[in-house]
């Protein structure tokens, strides 16, 4: 990396530094804000809705996720193998 593209790269993560301390202080004045509860019937209602109507799940889904991931494998591995034999 040349000497102006690591200046300029120092000057970016200095610029980025300095924002994401200006957001997160923002965010906080938000969070403290009188009018950051003024929707708090409104969430209540939502969330009241939600566990009126939703339904309590077994799994987390995970088991799931990866008997795909491992399906997408073995179907790439079996691609790979007929490939292969095609090629010999």
């Amino acid at each position: 990396m040349e000497e102006a593209e690591k200046k300029l790269t120092l000057q970016w993560i200095e610029t980025w530094k300095k924002a994401g301390e200006a957001m997160e202080q923002i965010r906080k004045q938000e969070l403290q804000s009188p009018e950051y509860g003024k929707n708090d019937q409104l969430i209540d209602s939502l969330l009241d809705l939600a566990v009126e109507r939703g339904t309590h799940r077994t799994s987390t889904g995970l088991v799931e996720l990866q008997q795909l991931f491992a399906n997408y494998r073995n179907s790439k591995l079996n691609n790979q193998i007929d490939t292969h034999e095609l090629s010999l």
